[in-house]
Parts: structure tokens; sequence; C-alpha cells
């Protein structure tokens, strides 16, 4: 993963969920930092998040928001 590269977090809001579009802001050995695109909202996740709530492919995302 690089700065400017697009990661999906899937979002528990209620009893649904969401998927949202992160730009990467900044990338740490342990660590990075995305930037929701329309309010440029900051989310910070540890890499082990990778492939449970932060997902580098939009379909994966969306698969797991909906099961």
């Amino acid at each position: 993963m690089q700065i400017g590269d697009m990661v999906y977090y899937v979002r528990r809001r209620f009893s649904k969920y969401d998927v949202l579009d992160l730009r990467l802001r900044t990338v740490e050995e342990n660590y990075f930092v995305g930037s929701e695109k329309d309010s440029k909202q900051a989310f910070l996740f540890r890499n082990r998040d990778i492939d449970d709530v932060v997902f580098l492919h939009r379909a994966d995302a969306v698969k797991e928001a909906r099961e």
C-alpha cells in the first residue's frame, strides 16, 4: 500500500453496514490512515485490519458487508 491508494472500509452502523471509500494519506510500518472521499474524515487502522474491516478491492468490501 502507498499514499494515494484507495481502500474500502466496511463500517457497521446500527444493524446495517456501509462501505466507505478511503484514500490513504499515511502509511507506516504498523498502521495506516485513510481519508474518506467526500467528508475528508480520517480513519486510523492497524495493518491487521486488512481483510477484516478494510479491503483493497471494493468488490471484496461489498461482499463482506452483505454477509
